[in-house]
């Protein structure tokens, strides 16, 4: 269990690994919960790909030719996609505890 969920006013719970999120969209899957799965794992797949784009740039960035536009270009894709994500899943609304 990850401590940190509870910044989000979430209980404490285990994180279902890739195995148990195939058994329980193989069990639902054109039910609520079977959605649920899916999204899910389209939440990790963008999380993976924003990782990639932010590692992309970080490596770019290292080198000692790197500029401010270039960084610029960088964080502008990475905000670009996560509006993206940001408006596929609509608004996000939780309270702080």
């Amino acid at each position: 269990m990850r401590a940190e969920r509870c910044r989000y006013g979430l209980p404490p719970f285990v994180t279902p690994l890739d195995d148990e999120l195939r058994r329980i969209w193989n069990r639902h899957p054109r039910d609520e919960v079977g959605r649920l799965a899916l999204e899910v794992q389209c939440g990790r797949y963008a999380i993976s790909e924003l990782e990639a784009i932010a590692a992309e740039g970080y490596w770019h960035l290292q080198k000692d030719y790197a500029t401010v536009e270039e960084a610029r270009k960088y964080l502008g894709r990475l905000r670009r996609r996560l509006m993206q994500e940001l408006q596929r899943i609509g608004p996000i609304k939780w309270e702080r505890r």
